[in-house]
């Protein structure tokens, strides 16, 4: 992950430690190695404050994360999850929700102590330390899945189901987003198939556009991708389901390019496009055939980090897709 002052990266002698740095110095600030069974699974960063949250994020275990905050200009832990979130609730299992709004906001999934198999959004004032839910807490028929940034905001899916036994066929898949302090539903209060989401700001001011995906259960992850101001309705391509992000302005998809006008070699297999209201569809990067993303992606300060891992040599790579400044 890096922001415009900061990077974090694994250590490349220890896995298990991730090194902080100043980016136009190298200088070292800080290292914090993941408590034994866990993970760093995200890292994000507003300002000076630094959020890493560690866990397991392939895995289905339920214990809750471990979150800390560090002041980067000290290199010191400043504050614990448990200190904000109190005694009612406690984090989620995993980080793949979590994300750093450019309003100072964390946002993660949490979980009503007296009850786990509720799960809801909450997020943290960074600034003042404070803490709010903003979805419903006490519907054991809702999971909520990819987390997402969104412009001054996050998006989410929830996975709503009349009862909790309900076949994966009857569950209604509704994208939501969290916005200038109010809560949305994203691509129609009616639409059941949402998949992924996003959400960009409009640059003439107006209302923010949607992004979401589409996707039939009976089919696969693949689907179309959206983008709606409310008033305009605009079919921006087809996502091959592997990502949809909304970052610095953009929304990026990974599509299928075999065959398609964007590039002509027949190696590749698919790549990342981006768009910004008004602007044109960008690839942006082409993904070897051999690599393939993982889901360990994060916004900060309008820079999108994705992580690919190569299915031959077991190795990760690391690659920043930036905004203009």
């Amino acid at each position: 992950m890096i922001g415009r002052t900061y990077a974090v990266h694994p250590d490349p002698a220890d896995f298990s430690v991730h090194v902080v740095t100043r980016r136009d110095s190298g200088k070292v600030i800080l290292r914090h190695r993941a408590a034994k069974g866990y993970e760093t699974a995200f890292a994000g960063v507003h300002g000076d404050i630094l959020v890493l949250a560690d866990g397991n994020a392939f895995s289905s275990d339920p214990r809750p994360q471990h979150i800390s905050f560090f002041d980067l200009r000290s290199g010191k832990k400043i504050r614990d999850i448990k200190d904000i979130l109190g005694k009612d609730y406690e984090p989620g299992a995993t980080a793949l929700q979590d994300s750093v709004a450019t309003t100072g906001h964390y946002y993660l999934t949490v979980a009503p102590v007296k009850d786990r198999r509720f799960g809801c959004v909450g997020r943290v004032n960074l600034a003042t330390w404070s803490f709010e839910t903003i979805s419903d807490c006490d519907r054991m028929t809702d999971t909520i899945h990819y987390g997402s940034p969104g412009d001054a905001g996050h998006t989410w899916l929830t996975m709503r189901s009349e009862k909790p036994s309900d076949d994966a066929d009857r569950v209604c898949q509704m994208g939501e987003a969290f916005y200038r302090n109010k809560r949305i539903r994203i691509g129609g209060k009616d639409n059941c198939r949402v998949w992924y989401t996003g959400l960009v700001a409009d640059p003439a001011g107006g209302e923010p556009w949607q992004v979401w995906t589409e996707r039939d259960p009976e089919v696969g992850p693949e689907g179309p991708v959206f983008a709606s101001n409310g008033a305009e309705l605009i079919r921006l391509g087809e996502s091959n389901g592997l990502i949809l992000y909304s970052c610095g302005g953009y929304v990026y998809w990974s599509q299928q390019l075999d065959g398609s006008s964007l590039v002509t070699a027949d190696e590749v297999e698919f790549g990342y496009l981006r768009w910004r209201p008004g602007g044109p569809i960008e690839l942006v990067w082409v993904v070897p055939k051999e690599g393939w993303p993982v889901t360990l992606n994060s916004c900060n300060e309008g820079i999108l980090t994705v992580v690919t891992m190569d299915f031959e040599s077991k190795q990760s790579r690391v690659r920043y897709l930036e905004s203009e400044k």
